[in-house]
């Protein structure tokens, strides 16, 4: 299966300002080297916890940030440079879900207007858009009537399924979905993540779906790739990182997933969060239960495992 888009080497940081005149404004490298390919038609899931990098690499593929150096590849064409033309149908194909529903929606238009926006901005509107709107509301759960409601009239569920209708409005070839049932209720969220497989399998979408939460992403996702402190540190099938999980940190977001008829078996980890500056070694050393003097001296290489199924651990390294 071809790759929609693949990232190498993908590096960025931020300047965290202090308004002190005593102390420095300090750099903050978010991202550390980041590597990932998506398939053309699965869902790819991205976890880790929070400030891990997750939303910020969904940012970059987006183009909604610049990224510091690294390459991004969508259908084989490098795409870190393009602008005017280029950027415009590239964003058309590329297509963003946002945690915040809220956020993503103009509190102070229609739903016709939220809807029609896109089309006309890319000069696709004509007099047959309104069936078409009519006919796209329906593929996620709502009618015809709330295209003249505002988004304040509207459930926080009903808001995400609007929110979820503008990313596919244009019919994109890739929606990255940032944590998109987070803020719902839980409830909710089961209605809004089986709506996301029934149009991902209608449509033949191409999903990156990043959340904090593995039993969410395990549901949804084809493979998943765990980021740990701006590195990914373990990527395989749903399978393989769910029921032989390698990398200690991927045991530990496993053994927090609420399961029946298991015993309280959640690992717990200790010592202090690592300093997101910090290049030297594996920056899961200081909590990692297995650590060996060489974590703390050398950052671990990828090693194979199985098919599809690699980590960055230097115990499959010795």
């Amino acid at each position: 299966m071809d790759s929609i888009v693949e990232i190498k080497g993908l590096k960025k940081s931020f300047i965290n300002r202090n308004n002190s005149l005593f102390k420095k404004n300090k750099k903050i490298n978010v991202l550390k080297g980041v590597d990932l390919k998506i398939k053309t038609g699965e869902v790819y899931g991205l976890v880790g916890e929070s400030g891990c990098g997750k939303t910020t690499t969904g940012n970059i593929i987006t183009r909604l940030l610049k990224e510091d150096s690294g390459d991004i590849l969508y259908k084989n064409e490098r795409i870190n440079d393009i602008k005017n033309k280029r950027l415009k149908n590239y964003r058309k194909e590329v297509q963003m879900i946002f945690q915040d529903s809220s956020g993503s929606i103009n509190p102070k238009k229609t739903i016709k207007w939220i809807l029609e926006e896109p089309l006309k901005i890319h000069g696709i509107y004509d007099k047959t858009s309104n069936e078409y709107l009519n006919d796209r509301l329906e593929d996620v759960g709502l009618g015809k009537e709330h295209l003249k409601r505002y988004p304040h009239e509207l459930s926080g569920g009903q808001r995400q399924r609007i929110s979820i209708l503008s990313a596919l409005i244009l019919n994109p070839k890739l929606i990255v979905a940032d944590e998109p049932v987070s803020s719902l209720d839980v409830s909710i969220q089961a209605q809004i993540l089986n709506l996301l497989k029934d149009l991902q399998s209608n449509y033949n979408l191409t999903y990156l779906f990043i959340s904090h939460d593995l039993n969410v992403v395990s549901y949804l996702s084809d493979r998943i790739s765990v980021m740990y402190m701006g590195k990914i540190i373990e990527t395989g099938d749903v399978e393989n990182i769910m029921k032989m999980p390698a990398h200690p940190y991927t045991k530990v977001l496993i053994s927090s997933v609420p399961k029946i008829n298991r015993k309280n078996n959640r690992i717990i980890i200790k010592g202090d969060i690592p300093k997101y500056n910090s290049d030297i070694g594996c920056d899961f050393y200081s909590r990692c239960p297995y650590a060996m003097d060489i974590c703390k001296k050398n950052d671990p290489d990828e090693i194979n495992l199985e098919k599809n199924h690699t980590v960055k651990c230097h115990l499959f390294g010795r």
